[in-house]
Protein backbone atom coordinates (compact mmCIF):
# COMPACT_ATOMS: atom_id res chain seq x y z
CA UNK A 1 0.00 0.00 0.00
CA UNK A 2 3.48 2.05 0.21
CA UNK A 3 3.10 3.15 -3.47
CA UNK A 4 -0.37 3.38 -3.98
CA UNK A 5 -0.28 7.38 -4.26
CA UNK A 6 2.47 6.71 -7.22
CA UNK A 7 0.45 3.71 -8.98
CA UNK A 8 -2.63 6.67 -9.15
CA UNK A 9 -0.57 9.30 -10.23
CA UNK A 10 1.60 7.65 -12.92
CA UNK A 11 -1.54 5.40 -14.31
CA UNK A 12 -3.30 8.88 -14.66
CA UNK A 13 -0.45 10.85 -16.36
CA UNK A 14 -0.34 7.33 -19.03
CA UNK A 15 -3.94 7.33 -19.77
CA UNK A 16 -4.45 10.43 -19.95
CA UNK A 17 -1.41 10.96 -22.49
CA UNK A 18 -2.43 8.27 -24.24
CA UNK A 19 -6.52 10.15 -24.78
CA UNK A 20 -4.65 13.23 -25.59
CA UNK A 21 -2.13 11.49 -27.80
CA UNK A 22 -5.42 9.60 -30.04
CA UNK A 23 -7.12 12.73 -29.84
CA UNK A 24 -4.50 15.09 -31.62
CA UNK A 25 -3.84 12.03 -33.82
CA UNK A 26 -7.36 11.79 -35.23
CA UNK A 27 -7.83 15.43 -35.21
CA UNK A 28 -4.48 15.46 -37.72
CA UNK A 29 -6.06 12.68 -39.67
CA UNK A 30 -9.64 13.41 -39.66
CA UNK A 31 -10.16 17.22 -38.49
CA UNK A 32 -12.33 18.41 -35.76
CA UNK A 33 -16.02 17.49 -35.68
CA UNK A 34 -16.42 15.81 -38.82
CA UNK A 35 -18.00 12.51 -39.09
CA UNK A 36 -15.13 10.80 -39.92
CA UNK A 37 -13.40 11.76 -36.50
CA UNK A 38 -16.71 10.62 -34.94
CA UNK A 39 -16.31 6.96 -36.51
CA UNK A 40 -12.61 6.84 -35.97
CA UNK A 41 -13.18 7.61 -32.07
CA UNK A 42 -15.91 5.33 -31.83
CA UNK A 43 -13.25 2.25 -33.75
CA UNK A 44 -11.18 3.65 -30.72
CA UNK A 45 -13.47 2.99 -28.38
CA UNK A 46 -14.56 -0.55 -29.42
CA UNK A 47 -10.76 -1.40 -29.27
CA UNK A 48 -10.43 -0.15 -26.03
CA UNK A 49 -13.34 -2.32 -25.12
CA UNK A 50 -12.65 -5.51 -27.15
CA UNK A 51 -8.82 -4.91 -25.19
CA UNK A 52 -10.33 -4.30 -21.25
CA UNK A 53 -12.19 -7.87 -22.07
CA UNK A 54 -9.27 -9.70 -23.52
CA UNK A 55 -6.98 -8.49 -21.07
CA UNK A 56 -9.16 -9.67 -17.84
CA UNK A 57 -9.58 -12.89 -19.62
CA UNK A 58 -5.49 -13.14 -20.14
CA UNK A 59 -4.51 -12.48 -15.97
CA UNK A 60 -7.34 -14.52 -14.01
CA UNK A 61 -6.83 -14.40 -10.38
CA UNK A 62 -7.22 -17.60 -9.19
CA UNK A 63 -8.21 -21.23 -10.71
CA UNK A 64 -12.02 -20.93 -10.33
CA UNK A 65 -11.60 -17.87 -12.42
CA UNK A 66 -10.19 -19.82 -14.74
CA UNK A 67 -11.79 -22.19 -15.24
CA UNK A 68 -15.29 -20.29 -15.61
CA UNK A 69 -13.40 -18.51 -18.12
CA UNK A 70 -12.86 -21.42 -20.17
CA UNK A 71 -16.52 -22.22 -20.32
CA UNK A 72 -17.30 -18.87 -21.40
CA UNK A 73 -14.12 -18.89 -24.25
CA UNK A 74 -15.93 -22.18 -25.61
CA UNK A 75 -19.35 -20.35 -25.70
CA UNK A 76 -17.99 -17.09 -27.21
CA UNK A 77 -15.51 -18.75 -29.84
CA UNK A 78 -18.29 -20.87 -31.22
CA UNK A 79 -20.61 -18.08 -31.45
CA UNK A 80 -17.87 -15.32 -33.02
CA UNK A 81 -16.78 -18.54 -35.01
CA UNK A 82 -20.23 -19.13 -36.41
CA UNK A 83 -20.94 -15.64 -37.50
CA UNK A 84 -17.56 -14.33 -38.82
CA UNK A 85 -17.76 -17.30 -41.41
CA UNK A 86 -21.53 -16.17 -42.47
CA UNK A 87 -19.74 -12.36 -42.81
CA UNK A 88 -16.08 -12.61 -43.65
CA UNK A 89 -16.94 -13.56 -47.79
CA UNK A 90 -19.01 -10.12 -47.64
CA UNK A 91 -16.27 -8.24 -46.30
CA UNK A 92 -13.69 -9.23 -47.80
CA UNK A 93 -15.16 -8.85 -51.38
CA UNK A 94 -16.03 -5.35 -50.17
CA UNK A 95 -13.02 -4.07 -49.26
CA UNK A 96 -11.36 -5.59 -52.29
CA UNK A 97 -13.68 -4.80 -55.00
CA UNK A 98 -12.84 -1.53 -56.84
CA UNK A 99 -9.98 -1.15 -54.60
CA UNK A 100 -12.13 0.44 -51.81
CA UNK A 101 -9.34 -0.30 -49.11
CA UNK A 102 -7.09 2.15 -50.90
CA UNK A 103 -9.66 4.16 -52.33
CA UNK A 104 -10.55 4.97 -49.30
CA UNK A 105 -8.73 7.05 -47.47
CA UNK A 106 -10.55 6.24 -43.96
CA UNK A 107 -9.75 2.25 -43.35
CA UNK A 108 -6.66 2.13 -42.69
CA UNK A 109 -6.81 5.04 -40.13
CA UNK A 110 -9.40 3.51 -38.44
CA UNK A 111 -7.82 -0.23 -38.30
CA UNK A 112 -4.48 1.09 -37.50
CA UNK A 113 -7.00 3.31 -34.06
CA UNK A 114 -8.50 0.57 -32.96
CA UNK A 115 -5.70 -2.04 -33.28
CA UNK A 116 -3.41 0.32 -31.11
CA UNK A 117 -6.65 0.78 -28.58
CA UNK A 118 -6.85 -2.63 -28.24
CA UNK A 119 -2.92 -3.39 -27.71
CA UNK A 120 -2.86 -0.53 -24.68
CA UNK A 121 -6.25 -1.80 -23.58
CA UNK A 122 -5.22 -5.74 -23.35
CA UNK A 123 -1.49 -4.61 -22.19
CA UNK A 124 -2.64 -2.22 -19.50
CA UNK A 125 -5.94 -4.58 -17.84
CA UNK A 126 -3.36 -7.29 -18.12
CA UNK A 127 -0.59 -5.32 -16.74
CA UNK A 128 -2.39 -3.90 -14.18
CA UNK A 129 -4.30 -7.52 -12.73
CA UNK A 130 -0.96 -9.17 -13.27
CA UNK A 131 1.06 -6.99 -11.04
CA UNK A 132 -0.22 -4.56 -9.31
CA UNK A 133 -3.44 -5.95 -8.33
CA UNK A 134 -1.87 -9.59 -7.27
CA UNK A 135 0.56 -8.03 -5.37
CA UNK A 136 -2.20 -6.18 -3.58
CA UNK A 137 -4.11 -8.85 -2.63
CA UNK A 138 -1.02 -10.80 -1.75
CA UNK A 139 -0.22 -8.16 0.48
CA UNK A 140 -4.02 -8.54 2.40
CA UNK A 141 -3.64 -12.35 2.61
CA UNK A 142 -0.18 -12.36 3.85
CA UNK A 143 -0.31 -9.12 5.92
CA UNK A 144 2.85 -10.20 8.22
CA UNK A 145 5.30 -10.77 5.84
CA UNK A 146 8.18 -8.88 4.58
CA UNK A 147 6.26 -8.55 1.23
CA UNK A 148 2.84 -7.57 2.66
CA UNK A 149 4.07 -5.43 5.12
CA UNK A 150 6.87 -2.92 4.84
CA UNK A 151 6.29 -1.83 8.56
CA UNK A 152 7.17 -5.53 9.78
CA UNK A 153 11.19 -6.36 10.69
CA UNK A 154 12.36 -9.64 9.70
CA UNK A 155 15.28 -10.93 11.68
Amino acid sequence: MKYVKYHLVFDAFIIVSFFITMTLMLRLIHGWGTKEFAFSALAGIVGLSVGNIIGVYMSPFSKDEKDEFTKLQASVVSFIGGFLASKIDPIITYLIQDARIIANPTIAPRSAVFTICLLFSVIYVFSYRKYYIERELRSIDAPNTREGNDNVVQP
